[in-house]
């Protein structure tokens, strides 16, 4: 299942009111895991209930820990995703264009799901691939390497 950026979130660019920190806010979820690096929350949804609108603005992964049907919409109410949700799915978001969005379990199970948001985007692998100079194996002081 995939779900492309949507147009008018609640906090577009027009709106002069602070974002949320990110969507677990929106969702008044508790963060399970917060530093520098990664927020993590997980979410319940019961059948036939939903989650809130919110928005998703840097990348983030989800992991699906017991599966359910979800619709997903847009700020409009229009579908942008449909599908089974598998247990112990994977998916990952890069977002590229933040995605606003409302999500309904339209099956007959819990949906619990840990979102988990990158606080800094994936290097690129131009970025990753760095010169690493050489040297050579008689020059490095094998006490010094012993103690590292």
């Amino acid at each position: 299942m995939t779900t492309p950026s949507s147009p008018q979130c609640p906090f577009a660019a027009e709106n002069t009111e602070a974002p949320p920190e990110g969507p677990w806010e929106e969702l008044g979820a508790a963060l399970s895991l917060d530093n520098d690096h990664v927020k993590a929350w997980v979410e319940r949804v019961p059948p036939g209930e939903s989650r809130p609108l919110h928005t998703h603005r840097k990348p983030w992964a989800t992991v699906v820990l017991s599966g359910a049907k979800v619709r997903s919409v847009d700020a409009r109410g229009e579908t942008i995703a449909e599908g089974e949700l598998p247990t112990h799915a994977i998916l990952f978001n890069p977002a590229e264009a933040p995605l606003c969005h409302q999500m309904f379990n339209i099956g007959d199970t819990e949906l619990v799901m840990v979102g988990i948001q990158l606080e800094h985007a994936p290097p690129t692998r131009e970025a990753a691939e760095v010169e690493t100079p050489e040297v050579e194996p008689s020059k490095v002081d094998k006490t010094e390497a012993a103690a590292a």
